[in-house]
């Protein structure tokens, strides 16, 4: 058994990291319940990555038995992030929730910032060699010039229902749903109520469908 409470500070910004770790030696049975602070941390330029990501300031948490293996062990994380710099923008109140028990994941992530307000509920089943998924996303409001991924004026805001029932290359099995869709664009505005995708592999075949 390990007890941390480690504390860092430098040019690069501070982190805290206070925790237990039991079988630390043991991958396998490895146990852990660590929280992690960072205050201004420079995430990019410890990967020599600073024009991507830049300063986080939040905290995260992070409790699991039986080591890392996603198929055999339990893992609960949760982030509380106050603000992460990714490109251009300093992302404001970033949420996540994870629960991870035996290959099966049950998620719940938001962003609730000036500039992209969304959330998304899944779950995920990871017990086999292509994972399948299911997740709901809510995107109130996403500003993609400001955040730097469009050159003119462009706002969106959606509902989509995300359904992968088989992500086997041989078996495909996914299906994308749209709801409600608004872009807009100066004085331009498109409107969608409804649009699905499906897409299917079956008998070597590929098929795509939207309606």
């Amino acid at each position: 058994r390990l007890q941390t409470n480690l504390q860092m500070a430098s040019a690069y910004g501070k982190v805290n990291a206070k925790g237990k770790l039991v079988n630390f030696t043991d991958p396998i049975k490895m146990q852990y319940d660590m929280v992690i602070t960072a205050a201004n941390l420079e995430t990019g330029k410890w990967m020599y990555k600073d024009s991507l990501m830049g300063k986080l300031t939040g905290t995260i948490t992070a409790k699991g038995f039986n080591g890392f293996d996603i198929k055999k062990s339990t893992i609960k994380t949760t982030a509380n992030i106050s603000s992460f710099r990714l490109q251009q923008h300093d992302y404001r109140n970033i949420k996540l929730n994870l629960l991870l028990v035996k290959g099966l994941a049950d998620f719940i992530a938001s962003v609730n910032d000036e500039l992209l307000k969304v959330s998304i509920n899944g779950k995920a089943n990871m017990q086999t060699e292509y994972p399948s998924a299911e997740a709901l996303v809510n995107l109130q409001k996403a500003d993609l010039f400001a955040l730097g991924f469009a050159k003119d004026s462009m706002l969106v805001s959606t509902q989509v229902k995300i359904d992968l029932k088989n992500s086997s290359p041989q078996n495909l099995d996914a299906m994308v749903r749209i709801d409600s869709l608004l872009w807009e664009s100066g004085n331009k505005k498109l409107f969608v109520d409804t649009a699905v995708l499906l897409a299917l592999v079956r008998n070597d075949s590929t098929i795509i469908n939207l309606s």
